[in-house]
Protein backbone atom coordinates (compact mmCIF):
# COMPACT_ATOMS: atom_id res chain seq x y z
CA UNK A 1 0.00 0.00 0.00
CA UNK A 2 1.54 3.32 -1.13
CA UNK A 3 1.66 6.81 0.82
CA UNK A 4 -1.43 7.85 -0.86
CA UNK A 5 -3.48 4.72 -0.13
CA UNK A 6 -2.19 5.13 3.43
CA UNK A 7 -3.15 9.10 3.95
CA UNK A 8 -6.53 7.61 2.86
CA UNK A 9 -7.47 5.12 4.93
CA UNK A 10 -6.06 7.10 7.92
CA UNK A 11 -8.22 10.52 7.18
CA UNK A 12 -11.08 8.07 7.23
CA UNK A 13 -10.12 6.13 10.70
CA UNK A 14 -9.94 9.96 12.47
CA UNK A 15 -12.95 10.95 10.67
CA UNK A 16 -15.39 9.65 13.74
CA UNK A 17 -12.78 11.47 16.19
CA UNK A 18 -13.33 14.78 14.24
CA UNK A 19 -16.88 14.81 14.37
CA UNK A 20 -16.82 15.64 17.49
CA UNK A 21 -15.07 19.01 17.09
CA UNK A 22 -17.26 20.59 14.76
CA UNK A 23 -18.21 20.66 11.08
CA UNK A 24 -14.35 22.36 9.96
CA UNK A 25 -12.62 19.36 10.74
CA UNK A 26 -14.53 16.95 8.91
CA UNK A 27 -15.64 18.97 6.11
CA UNK A 28 -11.63 19.29 5.30
CA UNK A 29 -11.38 15.50 5.60
CA UNK A 30 -14.62 14.95 3.37
CA UNK A 31 -13.01 17.05 0.75
CA UNK A 32 -9.42 15.79 0.98
CA UNK A 33 -10.15 12.17 0.51
CA UNK A 34 -12.81 12.95 -2.67
CA UNK A 35 -10.06 14.45 -3.85
CA UNK A 36 -7.28 11.81 -3.50
CA UNK A 37 -10.46 8.91 -4.31
CA UNK A 38 -10.16 10.86 -7.75
CA UNK A 39 -6.79 10.78 -7.99
CA UNK A 40 -6.59 6.68 -7.10
CA UNK A 41 -9.58 6.22 -9.77
CA UNK A 42 -7.78 7.71 -12.39
CA UNK A 43 -4.29 6.58 -11.83
CA UNK A 44 -5.62 3.42 -11.43
CA UNK A 45 -8.28 3.37 -13.63
CA UNK A 46 -10.79 2.44 -11.87
CA UNK A 47 -13.60 3.75 -13.71
CA UNK A 48 -16.00 1.96 -12.35
CA UNK A 49 -17.12 4.07 -9.27
CA UNK A 50 -17.43 7.26 -11.55
CA UNK A 51 -19.69 5.13 -14.19
CA UNK A 52 -21.97 3.37 -11.02
CA UNK A 53 -25.49 4.23 -11.06
CA UNK A 54 -25.55 5.99 -7.33
CA UNK A 55 -22.75 8.68 -8.83
CA UNK A 56 -25.26 9.14 -12.11
CA UNK A 57 -28.33 9.32 -10.03
CA UNK A 58 -26.54 11.59 -7.38
CA UNK A 59 -24.91 13.73 -10.19
CA UNK A 60 -28.44 14.46 -11.46
CA UNK A 61 -29.79 15.27 -8.22
CA UNK A 62 -26.70 17.71 -7.96
CA UNK A 63 -27.29 19.27 -10.96
CA UNK A 64 -31.13 20.17 -10.22
CA UNK A 65 -30.11 21.62 -6.88
CA UNK A 66 -27.44 23.76 -9.02
CA UNK A 67 -29.83 25.15 -11.29
CA UNK A 68 -32.54 25.46 -7.95
CA UNK A 69 -29.44 28.09 -6.90
CA UNK A 70 -29.08 29.71 -10.01
CA UNK A 71 -32.92 30.74 -10.28
CA UNK A 72 -33.03 31.71 -7.20
CA UNK A 73 -33.25 35.48 -6.13
CA UNK A 74 -29.49 35.66 -4.72
CA UNK A 75 -27.54 32.68 -6.92
CA UNK A 76 -23.99 33.38 -5.25
CA UNK A 77 -25.71 32.83 -1.73
CA UNK A 78 -27.37 29.90 -2.47
CA UNK A 79 -24.39 28.25 -3.83
CA UNK A 80 -22.52 28.12 -1.09
CA UNK A 81 -24.27 25.34 -0.64
CA UNK A 82 -25.27 23.44 -3.35
CA UNK A 83 -22.19 24.02 -5.67
CA UNK A 84 -19.73 22.35 -3.85
CA UNK A 85 -22.39 19.35 -2.60
CA UNK A 86 -20.59 17.19 -5.07
CA UNK A 87 -18.68 16.57 -2.14
CA UNK A 88 -20.47 14.27 -0.56
CA UNK A 89 -21.10 12.07 -3.39
CA UNK A 90 -17.64 11.71 -4.36
CA UNK A 91 -17.21 11.19 -0.38
CA UNK A 92 -19.72 8.11 -0.79
CA UNK A 93 -17.23 6.93 -3.73
CA UNK A 94 -14.57 7.06 -1.93
CA UNK A 95 -15.52 5.08 1.44
CA UNK A 96 -16.42 2.24 -1.05
CA UNK A 97 -13.44 2.72 -2.78
CA UNK A 98 -11.22 2.20 0.10
CA UNK A 99 -13.94 -0.47 1.38
CA UNK A 100 -13.05 -2.64 -1.72
CA UNK A 101 -9.14 -2.20 -1.70
CA UNK A 102 -7.90 -2.09 1.85
CA UNK A 103 -8.60 -5.35 3.81
CA UNK A 104 -7.26 -3.77 6.91
CA UNK A 105 -9.98 -0.67 7.21
CA UNK A 106 -12.81 -2.69 8.55
CA UNK A 107 -10.41 -3.24 11.38
CA UNK A 108 -9.01 0.21 12.22
CA UNK A 109 -11.72 2.44 11.30
CA UNK A 110 -14.09 0.01 13.66
CA UNK A 111 -12.34 0.19 16.32
CA UNK A 112 -12.23 3.85 15.58
CA UNK A 113 -15.82 4.69 15.62
CA UNK A 114 -16.05 2.19 18.70
CA UNK A 115 -13.80 4.09 20.68
CA UNK A 116 -15.12 6.89 19.93
CA UNK A 117 -18.80 5.84 20.34
CA UNK A 118 -18.00 4.42 23.62
CA UNK A 119 -16.25 7.96 25.04
CA UNK A 120 -19.09 9.90 23.92
CA UNK A 121 -21.35 7.66 26.05
CA UNK A 122 -18.91 7.78 29.27
CA UNK A 123 -18.73 11.10 28.45
CA UNK A 124 -22.31 11.77 28.77
CA UNK A 125 -22.97 9.91 31.73
CA UNK A 126 -20.55 11.32 33.59
CA UNK A 127 -22.22 15.20 32.74
CA UNK A 128 -25.29 13.58 33.99
CA UNK A 129 -24.03 12.18 37.27
CA UNK A 130 -21.46 14.95 38.28
CA UNK A 131 -23.24 18.12 36.42
CA UNK A 132 -20.22 18.18 34.32
CA UNK A 133 -18.63 16.40 31.49
CA UNK A 134 -14.48 15.79 31.10
CA UNK A 135 -14.01 18.44 29.62
CA UNK A 136 -15.77 20.61 32.59
CA UNK A 137 -18.94 21.37 30.06
CA UNK A 138 -22.13 21.83 32.26
CA UNK A 139 -25.08 19.85 32.65
CA UNK A 140 -27.92 22.52 31.32
CA UNK A 141 -30.44 20.87 34.38
CA UNK A 142 -32.97 23.56 34.22
CA UNK A 143 -33.67 22.83 30.34
CA UNK A 144 -33.37 18.90 31.02
CA UNK A 145 -31.05 19.04 27.98
CA UNK A 146 -27.40 16.51 27.66
CA UNK A 147 -24.96 17.63 25.74
CA UNK A 148 -21.73 16.14 26.90
CA UNK A 149 -18.80 16.70 24.54
CA UNK A 150 -20.86 18.53 21.92
CA UNK A 151 -21.51 21.58 24.70
CA UNK A 152 -24.18 23.92 24.32
CA UNK A 153 -25.01 22.22 20.71
CA UNK A 154 -27.89 19.82 20.85
CA UNK A 155 -25.97 16.74 18.59
CA UNK A 156 -25.52 14.18 21.34
CA UNK A 157 -28.94 11.82 20.54
CA UNK A 158 -28.81 12.93 17.57
CA UNK A 159 -24.99 11.69 17.08
CA UNK A 160 -25.80 8.13 19.13
CA UNK A 161 -29.55 7.47 17.35
CA UNK A 162 -27.78 7.90 13.88
CA UNK A 163 -24.82 6.82 14.25
CA UNK A 164 -25.63 3.40 16.41
CA UNK A 165 -26.56 1.17 13.39
CA UNK A 166 -23.34 1.90 11.38
CA UNK A 167 -21.40 0.78 14.56
CA UNK A 168 -23.10 -2.62 14.76
CA UNK A 169 -22.71 -2.68 11.04
CA UNK A 170 -19.22 -2.37 11.55
CA UNK A 171 -18.46 -4.51 14.56
CA UNK A 172 -20.90 -7.44 12.70
CA UNK A 173 -18.42 -7.04 9.56
CA UNK A 174 -15.19 -7.23 11.36
CA UNK A 175 -16.17 -9.75 14.44
CA UNK A 176 -18.74 -11.88 13.21
CA UNK A 177 -20.72 -14.23 15.53
CA UNK A 178 -18.61 -13.90 18.21
CA UNK A 179 -19.77 -14.11 21.55
CA UNK A 180 -18.11 -12.30 23.66
CA UNK A 181 -18.93 -9.11 21.33
CA UNK A 182 -22.36 -10.63 21.69
CA UNK A 183 -22.70 -9.92 25.34
CA UNK A 184 -21.60 -6.60 25.10
CA UNK A 185 -23.46 -5.38 22.33
CA UNK A 186 -26.79 -5.38 24.88
CA UNK A 187 -24.58 -3.08 27.01
CA UNK A 188 -24.18 -0.53 23.98
CA UNK A 189 -27.53 -1.02 22.76
CA UNK A 190 -29.20 -0.34 26.17
CA UNK A 191 -26.37 2.78 27.08
CA UNK A 192 -26.92 4.16 24.06
CA UNK A 193 -31.13 4.28 24.25
CA UNK A 194 -30.80 5.26 27.96
CA UNK A 195 -28.62 8.54 26.80
CA UNK A 196 -30.57 9.93 23.84
CA UNK A 197 -33.41 9.91 26.75
CA UNK A 198 -31.63 11.69 29.06
CA UNK A 199 -29.93 14.04 26.46
CA UNK A 200 -33.88 15.67 26.06
CA UNK A 201 -33.94 15.16 22.02
CA UNK A 202 -36.79 14.18 21.36
CA UNK A 203 -36.73 13.56 17.54
CA UNK A 204 -33.40 11.79 18.46
CA UNK A 205 -35.05 9.53 20.76
CA UNK A 206 -38.08 9.07 18.18
CA UNK A 207 -35.16 8.03 15.84
CA UNK A 208 -33.82 5.20 18.77
CA UNK A 209 -37.38 3.77 18.91
CA UNK A 210 -37.39 3.13 15.43
CA UNK A 211 -34.03 1.77 15.31
CA UNK A 212 -35.03 -0.89 18.36
CA UNK A 213 -38.24 -1.87 16.67
CA UNK A 214 -36.90 -2.38 13.17
CA UNK A 215 -34.03 -4.42 14.58
CA UNK A 216 -36.38 -6.77 16.62
CA UNK A 217 -38.58 -7.14 13.43
CA UNK A 218 -35.58 -7.32 11.06
CA UNK A 219 -32.49 -8.55 11.93
CA UNK A 220 -31.48 -12.68 11.16
CA UNK A 221 -29.45 -13.06 14.09
CA UNK A 222 -29.17 -11.84 17.85
CA UNK A 223 -32.61 -12.94 18.62
CA UNK A 224 -32.25 -13.32 22.75
CA UNK A 225 -30.35 -9.88 22.54
CA UNK A 226 -32.78 -8.29 20.75
CA UNK A 227 -35.51 -9.22 23.16
CA UNK A 228 -33.26 -8.36 26.00
CA UNK A 229 -32.46 -4.95 25.14
CA UNK A 230 -35.65 -4.52 24.40
CA UNK A 231 -37.02 -4.74 28.11
CA UNK A 232 -34.16 -3.49 29.33
CA UNK A 233 -34.38 -0.37 27.69
CA UNK A 234 -37.74 -0.27 28.61
CA UNK A 235 -37.16 -0.75 32.04
CA UNK A 236 -34.55 1.65 32.43
CA UNK A 237 -36.60 4.62 30.37
CA UNK A 238 -39.40 3.94 32.72
CA UNK A 239 -37.29 4.24 35.72
CA UNK A 240 -35.23 7.30 34.74
CA UNK A 241 -39.18 8.97 33.67
CA UNK A 242 -39.88 8.12 37.44
CA UNK A 243 -36.66 9.06 38.79
CA UNK A 244 -36.17 12.22 37.22
CA UNK A 245 -38.72 14.77 37.17
CA UNK A 246 -37.09 17.16 34.53
CA UNK A 247 -36.38 14.50 32.38
CA UNK A 248 -40.27 13.57 32.28
CA UNK A 249 -41.72 16.74 31.93
CA UNK A 250 -39.56 17.58 28.30
CA UNK A 251 -40.05 14.64 27.23
CA UNK A 252 -43.54 13.86 28.07
CA UNK A 253 -45.34 16.56 29.41
CA UNK A 254 -43.95 19.32 27.95
CA UNK A 255 -44.42 17.17 24.33
CA UNK A 256 -47.71 17.27 24.34
CA UNK A 257 -48.41 20.34 25.53
CA UNK A 258 -46.59 21.37 22.72
CA UNK A 259 -48.57 19.41 20.14
CA UNK A 260 -51.76 20.45 21.92
CA UNK A 261 -53.42 23.61 19.99
CA UNK A 262 -55.49 23.55 22.74
CA UNK A 263 -53.29 23.76 25.76
CA UNK A 264 -51.93 26.79 28.06
CA UNK A 265 -48.80 25.89 27.52
CA UNK A 266 -48.99 25.68 23.44
CA UNK A 267 -45.83 26.31 21.40
CA UNK A 268 -46.00 26.92 17.57
CA UNK A 269 -42.23 27.09 17.50
CA UNK A 270 -41.64 24.40 14.41
CA UNK A 271 -45.14 25.04 13.32
CA UNK A 272 -44.72 28.09 12.37
CA UNK A 273 -41.33 27.30 10.67
CA UNK A 274 -43.54 24.68 8.50
CA UNK A 275 -45.73 27.54 7.67
CA UNK A 276 -43.45 29.54 6.15
CA UNK A 277 -41.54 26.85 4.11
CA UNK A 278 -45.04 25.40 2.88
CA UNK A 279 -45.81 29.34 1.93
CA UNK A 280 -42.37 29.26 -0.02
CA UNK A 281 -42.95 25.85 -1.54
CA UNK A 282 -46.02 27.28 -3.11
CA UNK A 283 -44.17 30.35 -4.53
CA UNK A 284 -41.91 28.10 -6.19
CA UNK A 285 -42.98 24.62 -6.46
CA UNK A 286 -40.77 23.38 -9.62
CA UNK A 287 -37.48 24.63 -8.97
CA UNK A 288 -37.77 25.86 -5.60
CA UNK A 289 -36.61 28.91 -3.80
CA UNK A 290 -32.71 27.38 -3.99
CA UNK A 291 -30.61 25.85 -1.04
CA UNK A 292 -29.42 27.58 1.67
CA UNK A 293 -32.67 30.31 1.15
CA UNK A 294 -34.95 29.62 4.00
CA UNK A 295 -32.98 31.70 5.84
CA UNK A 296 -32.75 34.89 3.68
CA UNK A 297 -36.75 34.63 2.52
CA UNK A 298 -38.11 33.75 5.91
CA UNK A 299 -38.11 37.39 7.19
CA UNK A 300 -40.17 38.22 3.98
CA UNK A 301 -44.01 38.97 4.73
CA UNK A 302 -45.04 36.79 2.41
CA UNK A 303 -43.35 34.36 4.39
CA UNK A 304 -43.23 35.45 7.60
CA UNK A 305 -45.18 34.10 10.86
CA UNK A 306 -45.30 35.19 14.39
CA UNK A 307 -47.36 34.06 17.49
CA UNK A 308 -46.44 35.66 20.82
CA UNK A 309 -42.76 35.88 20.90
CA UNK A 310 -42.44 32.65 18.58
CA UNK A 311 -41.62 34.00 14.53
CA UNK A 312 -40.87 31.63 11.37
CA UNK A 313 -37.44 32.70 11.00
CA UNK A 314 -34.62 30.53 11.33
CA UNK A 315 -31.70 29.21 9.50
CA UNK A 316 -33.81 26.19 8.11
CA UNK A 317 -37.45 24.77 8.88
CA UNK A 318 -36.27 21.52 10.77
CA UNK A 319 -37.73 19.68 8.76
CA UNK A 320 -35.81 17.65 5.75
CA UNK A 321 -38.49 17.11 3.68
CA UNK A 322 -40.02 20.57 3.91
CA UNK A 323 -36.72 22.13 3.60
CA UNK A 324 -36.65 20.37 0.36
CA UNK A 325 -39.59 21.36 -1.16
CA UNK A 326 -39.36 25.51 0.05
CA UNK A 327 -35.62 24.78 -1.54
CA UNK A 328 -35.54 22.61 -4.21
CA UNK A 329 -39.36 22.32 -5.13
CA UNK A 330 -40.79 19.24 -6.45
CA UNK A 331 -38.08 18.12 -8.80
CA UNK A 332 -35.40 18.26 -6.29
CA UNK A 333 -37.41 16.66 -3.39
CA UNK A 334 -39.32 14.04 -5.38
CA UNK A 335 -35.69 11.82 -5.89
CA UNK A 336 -35.17 12.09 -2.22
CA UNK A 337 -38.74 10.80 -1.45
CA UNK A 338 -38.03 7.99 -3.65
CA UNK A 339 -34.83 7.17 -2.18
CA UNK A 340 -36.83 6.58 1.29
CA UNK A 341 -39.77 4.39 -0.56
CA UNK A 342 -36.89 2.54 -2.35
CA UNK A 343 -35.26 1.83 1.37
CA UNK A 344 -38.47 1.22 2.93
CA UNK A 345 -39.04 -1.43 0.29
CA UNK A 346 -36.04 -2.91 0.53
CA UNK A 347 -36.48 -3.45 4.51
CA UNK A 348 -40.44 -4.79 4.04
CA UNK A 349 -39.48 -7.21 0.99
CA UNK A 350 -36.65 -8.72 3.62
CA UNK A 351 -39.06 -9.05 6.18
CA UNK A 352 -41.27 -10.96 3.37
CA UNK A 353 -38.78 -13.48 2.65
CA UNK A 354 -38.27 -13.54 6.61
CA UNK A 355 -41.37 -14.13 7.61
CA UNK A 356 -43.63 -15.20 5.15
CA UNK A 357 -42.08 -16.60 2.31
CA UNK A 358 -39.58 -19.51 1.71
CA UNK A 359 -37.02 -17.98 -0.12
CA UNK A 360 -33.54 -17.11 0.45
CA UNK A 361 -32.69 -14.33 2.31
CA UNK A 362 -29.97 -11.94 0.39
CA UNK A 363 -29.59 -9.86 3.13
CA UNK A 364 -27.18 -10.17 6.13
CA UNK A 365 -27.37 -8.01 9.44
CA UNK A 366 -24.37 -6.17 8.63
CA UNK A 367 -26.42 -4.55 5.54
CA UNK A 368 -29.84 -4.54 7.31
CA UNK A 369 -28.23 -2.20 9.94
CA UNK A 370 -26.92 -0.03 6.84
CA UNK A 371 -30.74 0.30 5.52
CA UNK A 372 -31.56 0.96 8.88
CA UNK A 373 -28.97 3.79 9.28
CA UNK A 374 -30.41 5.32 6.22
CA UNK A 375 -34.34 4.94 6.43
CA UNK A 376 -34.25 7.06 9.95
CA UNK A 377 -32.46 10.01 8.44
CA UNK A 378 -34.86 10.02 6.11
CA UNK A 379 -37.82 9.15 8.17
CA UNK A 380 -40.52 12.14 7.51
CA UNK A 381 -41.83 12.78 10.75
CA UNK A 382 -39.99 14.15 12.76
CA UNK A 383 -37.44 17.20 13.59
CA UNK A 384 -33.97 17.81 11.59
CA UNK A 385 -31.16 19.34 11.41
CA UNK A 386 -30.45 21.65 7.75
CA UNK A 387 -30.37 19.12 5.32
CA UNK A 388 -27.62 20.56 3.71
CA UNK A 389 -25.34 21.12 6.34
CA UNK A 390 -21.65 20.10 6.20
CA UNK A 391 -21.71 17.68 9.39
CA UNK A 392 -25.09 16.16 9.31
CA UNK A 393 -24.58 15.35 5.75
CA UNK A 394 -20.95 13.32 6.98
CA UNK A 395 -23.59 11.27 8.91
CA UNK A 396 -26.53 10.65 5.79
CA UNK A 397 -23.71 9.64 3.75
CA UNK A 398 -20.97 7.53 5.21
CA UNK A 399 -23.38 4.38 5.61
CA UNK A 400 -24.32 4.73 1.74
CA UNK A 401 -20.79 3.79 0.76
CA UNK A 402 -20.68 1.12 3.48
CA UNK A 403 -23.13 -0.21 2.38
CA UNK A 404 -22.51 0.01 -1.45
CA UNK A 405 -19.43 -1.93 -0.85
CA UNK A 406 -20.99 -4.66 0.95
CA UNK A 407 -23.98 -5.05 -2.00
CA UNK A 408 -21.35 -5.37 -4.51
CA UNK A 409 -19.65 -8.24 -2.62
CA UNK A 410 -16.33 -6.73 -3.10
CA UNK A 411 -15.27 -6.81 0.50
CA UNK A 412 -14.83 -9.80 3.05
CA UNK A 413 -16.71 -9.72 5.91
CA UNK A 414 -17.24 -12.84 8.19
CA UNK A 415 -20.07 -14.79 8.60
CA UNK A 416 -23.28 -13.99 10.40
Amino acid sequence: MNNVSLIHRYMLCILPLCMLTGPFLPDLIISLSALIFIYLSISRKKYEYLKSTYFLLFISWWLIIVISSLLSINPTFSLESSFFYFRFGLFVLSVWYIFDHDDQIIKYFTYSFGLVFIFIIIDGFFQYITGYNFLGYPYQSNYSRLSGIFNEKWFLGGFLSKNLPILLALIIMYFGNSKVINSSITLLIVSTVLLTFLTGERSAFISIVIFLFLIMVLLNKWQKIRIITLLLSILMVLVITFSDTKIKERMFSSTINQINIFSENYVPDHELLFKSAIQMFKSSPLIGNGPKMFRKLCSDEKYYFEFESYNSCSTHPHQTYLQLLAETGLIGTIPIIFLFFYISWTLLYHLFQKTVSNRQIKMNDAQILLFIAIFITLWPINVNLNFFGNWISVIYFLPIGILLSLCNKNTKIKSV
